[in-house]
């Protein structure tokens, strides 16, 4: 369903009933969700009323599955390239070991040192060199901005993960790439940017439908202007 915003991050699906009748309050669906309003509107909610817990979305074949491409192993790196029997280079651009998902994100000494200086607790520069890539999104999903990144809420892993995909594309086809720490500089600024772009705008004040008007007698204003000279 894409990136969430910062107004619909912790929404559940009792965010989108109407508490009383639970029913669909279309209203709601249609702000966060309108895209899905049809069939949401074709799903009869439980008269029990059952706790939200997290499910994956079921697949075509009719299995659940996440369908993130980095934990089906599935982002277009050396090795994954030369199983599908694409000629293409199998090793790292920057050290030369064979490239896998979790080389890119854990084991290459670059990325070690893009995780040993940023601002994350607790830091993924001690994690084994045998973890898989989904190991390492649960360690990471467990972590903290530190306050010197400057981020509250936006989780920075994200972005260096995202950051660290492109780098590596930059310097395979580009011939350049950042430095580690210029690399969580960019991920960090890239974080602020996609924050600030998703803050909920104020209110608008609509006018009163029926507006009070207040009684004023102009020999008021008169006098004081007399009392002013």
């Amino acid at each position: 369903m894409g990136l969430h915003t910062r107004m619909n991050a912790n929404l559940t699906i009792k965010d989108l009933l109407h508490q009383d009748t639970n029913s669909w309050n279309l209203e709601a669906i249609k702000t966060h969700l309108p895209q899905y309003e049809d069939t949401i509107r074709l799903l009869i909610p439980s008269s029990l009323k059952p706790p939200d817990s997290l499910v994956w979305l079921p697949a075509k074949s009719g299995n659940f599955t996440t369908k993130t491409r980095e934990t089906n192993n599935a982002l277009p790196v050396g090795l994954n390239l030369r199983w599908r029997e694409i000629n293409a280079n199998a090793c790292c651009t920057r050290c030369g070991e064979q490239e896998t998902i979790a080389h890119i994100w854990c084991d290459c000494p670059y990325t070690k040192e893009v995780w040993r200086v940023a601002p994350i607790t607790p830091n993924p520069k001690t994690l084994s060199t045998d973890i898989d890539s989904r190991d390492l999104l649960r360690t990471l999903y467990k972590s903290k901005n530190q306050p010197s990144s400057a981020l509250q809420e936006t989780p920075l892993y994200l972005w260096i993960l995202w950051i660290l995909w492109t780098s590596r594309n930059k310097l395979t086809f580009e011939g350049s790439s950042y430095s580690a720490p210029e690399l969580v500089d960019k991920a960090t600024q890239e974080a602020i940017l996609w924050h600030s772009a998703n803050i909920p705008p104020p209110p608008i004040l609509s006018k009163p439908v029926h507006p009070k008007k207040l009684p004023y007698d102009p020999r008021l204003r008169s006098a004081a202007q007399m009392a002013l000279g």
